[in-house]
């Protein structure tokens, strides 16, 4: 999957691609095609709408995360060659220093907006494909949401 940013008025493109087989053998293609003029996503089967779909997801949820672990981090004492210090039924653990507790489900309301309105779009996408495959993930967004 290719992902193209428009930086001209030009709809008419050109790929080159070069590489080499494990034998050392190059080989060269070369085409050329144009794009028609729209202004909303196009997507050229529904294999390519997916993928597109579930990288968005994926997107999302990484930004989340990556918002909120660092935030759930602070609040761990944690010693760099030791671990996180934890206690359990009145004993004393030491976890590694790749351990970390589990934390309390956040998600902030900004986020609960964001995954309410990306719950619609994947689940109107997930319509025009015909692919009720991820209907796990659209549940997840669902319970993110609320």
């Amino acid at each position: 999957m290719l992902k193209l940013k428009k930086i001209s008025d030009d709809n008419n493109i050109t790929f080159n691609i070069r590489y080499e087989d494990r034998t050392g053998k190059i080989f060269r293609n070369e085409t050329s095609t144009k794009f028609p003029s729209m202004s909303e996503d196009f997507y050229g089967n529904n294999g390519l709408r997916k993928a597109i779909l579930l990288v968005r997801y994926a997107d999302l949820m990484k930004q989340w995360l990556g918002n909120e672990i660092p935030a759930a981090d602070k609040n761990v004492n944690v010693d760099d060659k030791e671990g996180q210090t934890v206690y359990f039924i009145g004993q004393k653990y030491r976890l590694n220093k790749w351990e970390r507790q589990s934390e309390t489900l956040y998600v902030p309301r900004e986020y609960k907006k964001l995954f309410s309105a990306y719950k619609t779009y994947f689940e109107s996408e997930m319509s025009i494909i015909g692919d009720t495959t991820m209907q796990k993930e659209a549940d997840l967004l669902g319970a993110l949401s609320k």
